[in-house]
């Protein structure tokens, strides 16, 4: 199950989906707010949780084991969730994960107003650069390839703000999280500057049977900038080395992302 992050939707996993699901099957999900899922009136993190969590167990009733991956900020939810299902197999985060002080994920100042205006002019892809651009030093040449990917096509229904509830978190108790006994693959870039990489040390240390993946050369969303090479390091923490291509599977990588996505997002989160 792929549990995307803050300023997207199930859309955002399109470049890797052809790399996971000639061996898997893969639900995708709509976080509330995002996509085809609704919203509430107030906002709590401790509800995504439970969105996830009911997700997984969902998944799980069908008498399938289930594997969690949440990026960024929902990397944040998927660790959340673990803590209220005994049904997360392994957990692979990719640069979200709690942190002893939240408050390291506040945007700069003037990076909310910025984005904003931005949205209200209607420029959907200048709020994408604005907030990318803010927390990361991120080349021209992978900022084009964000654009170009359907990250920047976060959410379907039209919005008149960025909310700052966006940028807010919560501390899952790590030693709860961990009683479920779920075995967990932390992912980072070297070359990101994202804020909660200042705490891998510590997240790491405080987690028992946590293992550390390092995607050379890459920064914050190195999982869909090349997505083929992320792929065989994910399956091979899941599924190990022996896991072979499903029969039926999809022969070529290159297929329609469109059929694809259509095919696998399932997940629709109901406030």
């Amino acid at each position: 199950m792929l549990v995307h992050g803050a300023p997207a939707d199930h859309n955002r996993w399109r470049p890797l989906l052809p790399y996971l699901e000639p061996y898997v099957t893969v639900h995708v999900l709509d976080r509330r707010g995002r996509g085809a899922s609704g919203d509430a009136p107030e906002y709590l993190v401790e509800r995504e949780y439970e969105d996830v969590a009911a997700a997984v167990d969902a998944v799980a009733a069908s008498g399938q084991r289930v594997d969690v991956y949440g990026h960024s900020h929902g990397g944040i939810v998927a660790f959340g969730a673990a803590a209220l299902t005994p049904n997360i197999h392994k957990l692979v985060l990719y640069e979200g994960w709690p942190v002893p002080d939240p408050s390291i994920y506040t945007l700069p100042a003037g990076v909310m107003t910025r984005m904003n205006k931005l949205l209200a002019e209607g420029d959907r892809d200048g709020v994408v650069e604005a907030l990318f651009r803010s927390v990361e030093e991120i080349s021209d040449e992978d900022m084009a390839a964000l654009l170009s990917a359907p990250l920047g096509q976060a959410e379907s229904q039209p919005r008149t703000r960025c909310p700052a509830r966006f940028w807010a978190r919560a501390r899952p108790d790590w030693k709860q999280t961990w009683r479920r006994g779920s075995t967990c693959l932390s992912c980072y870039g070297p070359a990101s500057k994202h804020r909660p990489l200042k705490e891998v040390g510590a997240v790491a240390a405080a987690l028992p049977d946590v293992q550390r993946l390092v995607l050379a050369g890459q920064q914050h969303i190195g999982d869909i900038l090349d997505p083929e090479t992320f792929a065989k390091h994910l399956l091979a923490f899941l599924h190990g080395p022996t896991l072979r291509r499903r029969t039926g599977a999809i022969a070529n990588a290159r297929h329609d992302y469109r059929r694809s996505c259509c095919s696998t997002f399932d997940m629709i989160c109901r406030p």
